[in-house]
């Protein structure tokens, strides 16, 4: 008898594995790649059928292994981005205008994050501005010319993908090819601006899941959501190179139907 309650657990525990080794991946995935991870998470948990306990913990664990994953690939970039004064105060600048975006949209229509007709708007958006990249290859721009105009203006796009559907680094890296920053720059500033904005979210999060008791289990999701999301980092920054990055609003295009099947 105890044989078998012993079986029964670990299987149980086994099966839940295999769901936050699911979800890790699809994070590390989707938060890279220009697909959107807020919305790919929502599907996800209406399949796998994810309750609300102990949700927002893990998707705080899958946050900072993501996070993690940016520093370990642009270990260099960051490093040389924080000589410059100039790179610095224009990232504070793209920091602060994506903050204030982001809780006023978060004020509004906050409420309706989980709506699946809003993460379709999303994904539609997401669509438009990979396709445009379409007919824009980017340009001769350097880092040292991302300047405080520029800085505003990312600020405000990385702000807007606040709305589940909407990719973060869709719409920033084809913002910055489009005025004017060669493929490499963009697909660099779109992650080394994104660092203290994703530092941020994990702070207030985790300060608001104070009281949810840390489950092992998390491990699992974290490792799974870091080496999906190191291996998106690489396949994404191919695909920028050869100019292939429209090919993603095809597949945002797919999630649109998908969204409202789900």
């Amino acid at each position: 008898m105890l044989f078998f309650c012993l079986y029964g657990f670990l299987s149980k525990r086994a099966d839940w594995m295999i769901v936050y080794i699911i979800y890790g991946i699809i994070q590390g995935i989707s938060e890279f790649l220009p697909i959107s991870s807020s919305g790919h998470l929502y599907i996800v948990s209406n399949i796998l059928k994810f309750g609300s306990s102990g949700k927002l913990a893990f998707f705080v664990w899958l946050h900072f292994a993501t996070l993690f994953a940016v520093l370990v690939f642009f270990y260099k970039e960051i490093v040389l981005a924080l000589k410059k004064k100039t790179i610095v105060t224009s990232i504070i600048i793209t920091t602060i205008v994506t903050s204030v975006i982001a809780i006023l949209i978060e004020k509004t229509i906050g409420s309706y994050f989980d709506n699946h007709y809003l993460i379709m708007c999303g994904f539609i958006v997401t669509a438009v501005f990979l396709l445009l990249s379409k007919f824009g290859s980017g340009g001769v721009m350097s880092m040292d010319q991302y300047n405080i105009k520029e800085a505003v203006i990312l600020g405000i796009v990385q702000g807007i993908a606040v709305i589940p559907g909407i990719s973060r680094s869709g719409i920033t890296i084809t913002t910055l090819m489009r005025r004017g920053f060669n493929s490499t720059i963009s697909f660099q500033l779109s992650f080394i601006a994104a660092v203290p904005v994703i530092l941020s979210a994990f702070i207030y999060e985790s300060s608001s899941i104070m009281h949810n008791t840390f489950s092992t289990i998390y491990i699992w999701g974290f490792i799974s959501a870091f080496i999906s999301g190191l291996a998106a980092l690489k396949i994404l920054n191919k695909v920028i190179n050869k100019r292939w990055l429209y090919y993603f609003g095809y597949y945002c295009i797919f999630m649109i139907a998908v969204s409202l099947i789900i």
